[in-house]
């Protein structure tokens, strides 16, 4: 999905590691050290085959595992803690891009994207109101289909475990006759992307100063803009993302970790493979969008029981 630059990669990403987490939750007897235990895990393994995984992701990661051994090791019902769990790291996964802007660019680029829609506004000749607090409007958006997508995901989940058990004999008795198709190796992420996208936000900021200001007022903006850019960038490149990587090093370096890490290393080619024959399976099912809650069942069931 990275490499084909899908939008909305995170709410499917995130969605299925909240899932996992809620069913490490349900399956293990100390719920908080596992989950744990598993974020470690996850870290580890994402820095040793992946080292170009960014700072973001690990954050992501970090919180999603957190909150859930916060929230699915208490004693709150299990209905309530579940919902609770899946809105927060939804919620997180959404606003982490626009916490991100905001950080790097300032209240400028959103200042520019709401004068930008106002423009827009009188060009097409629509009312003023329609494009007010545009930028905050888009924000509410996006927190609202994470919100949708949430409690989608919690309702789903709530009898997952039931629902794991009632289709597993069915599922690994179908994958006995499934013939694994090939997969083609998928394009790899172009390097660059990223800068060139840095670098047309400056332009569209710096551009919407030189339309608003004076010429001198919108330089020194743009210069100010440019600056701080550099500034928050090189902080996160240089001093987060080092710091995040030499502990996650040291980490991996210890005795104890390298065995699991080695262990999962092993595995995941097998888990690959499980892919093909889980998608193949749910395209049986008659009905089209049905088949992807049914691909994730089937994933989880072959991984959690094709050893039997």
């Amino acid at each position: 999905m990275h490499a084909l630059k899908i939008p909305f990669t995170g709410i499917v990403l995130g969605g299925s590691a909240v899932v996992i987490l809620s069913l490490i939750a349900w399956f293990s007897d100390k719920p908080f050290k596992s989950l744990l235990r598993a974020t470690l895990l996850v870290m580890l393994v994402k820095f040793t085959v992946s080292p170009q995984t960014s700072f973001a992701a690990y954050i992501a990661v970090g919180f999603q595992g957190l909150m859930a051994a916060l929230f699915l090791s208490s004693r709150l019902p299990r209905f309530i803690s579940l919902l609770l769990f899946f809105l927060l790291t939804m919620w997180e996964s959404a606003m982490q891009k626009f916490i991100l802007a905001t950080l790097i660019f300032g209240k400028e680029l959103w200042t520019a994207l709401d004068e930008s829609a106002a423009k827009m506004a009188s060009e097409l000749n629509l009312p003023p109101s329609w494009m007010d607090d545009f930028s905050w409007k888009v924000i509410a958006a996006y927190l609202s289909l994470y919100t949708l997508w949430a409690i989608v995901l919690y309702a789903w989940t709530l009898n997952l475990p039931k629902r794991l058990e009632a289709n597993k004999t069915r599922i690994l008795s179908q994958a006995k006759s499934v013939i694994q198709p090939q997969i083609e190796e998928q394009g790899i992420r172009k390097k660059g992307t990223k800068l060139l996208g840095l670098f047309f936000i400056i332009l569209f900021v710096a551009s919407s100063f030189f339309l608003n200001y004076g010429k001198e007022d919108a330089l020194q903006k743009a210069l100010i803009l440019l600056f701080r850019t550099a500034a928050v960038v090189a902080f996160l490149l240089f001093v987060i993302n080092p710091l995040i990587r030499y502990l996650l090093k040291k980490n991996a370096a210890s005795k104890k970790q390298k065995g699991a890490i080695a262990a999962i290393v092993q595995e995941l080619p097998a888990l690959k493979n499980l892919i093909p024959i889980a998608w193949t399976l749910a395209k049986l099912h008659p009905v089209k969008w049905k088949r992807y809650p049914e691909f994730l069942l089937n994933l989880l069931v072959l991984s959690l029981f094709s050893h039997e």
